[in-house]
């Protein structure tokens, strides 16, 4: 009998400059804090329950996505909300409920220079 090789959890890993996407074991994606020019929260309804996303933008109208099963995601939640000045508080219940709704939320803006 054969198996399918075990797919590793998605992991995000944080610095005080920025992040790394990991994607089973290999680095995806990476960018900056100062590259950021809005962040997004939002929840996706995967029938029986729901997921928490983060999304990044950027100013070439690009973003990112993690959601809250990628390993590293509450040290992620805790660092935005750390070091990005002026982010909406109590965003976490803003997005988690109602429950199975996108409730799609901006938590940070970059304000026009």
């Amino acid at each position: 009998m054969r198996f399918l090789p075990r797919r590793q959890k998605p992991k995000v890993e944080c610095s005080d400059d920025g992040l790394g996407i990991f994607i089973d074991g290999k680095l995806s994606t990476t960018f900056t804090w100062r590259s950021v020019v809005r962040i997004e929260a939002f929840k996706a309804d995967l029938f029986a329950v729901d997921l928490i996303y983060l999304e990044f933008w950027f100013d070439d109208s690009t973003s990112v996505r993690v959601h809250e099963e990628f390993e590293g995601f509450d040290l992620l939640v805790n660092l935005v909300e750390r070091n990005f000045e002026g982010i909406l508080k109590g965003w976490w219940r803003t997005v988690a409920f109602p429950a199975f709704e996108e409730n799609r939320t901006v938590l940070w803006s970059r304000s026009p220079n």
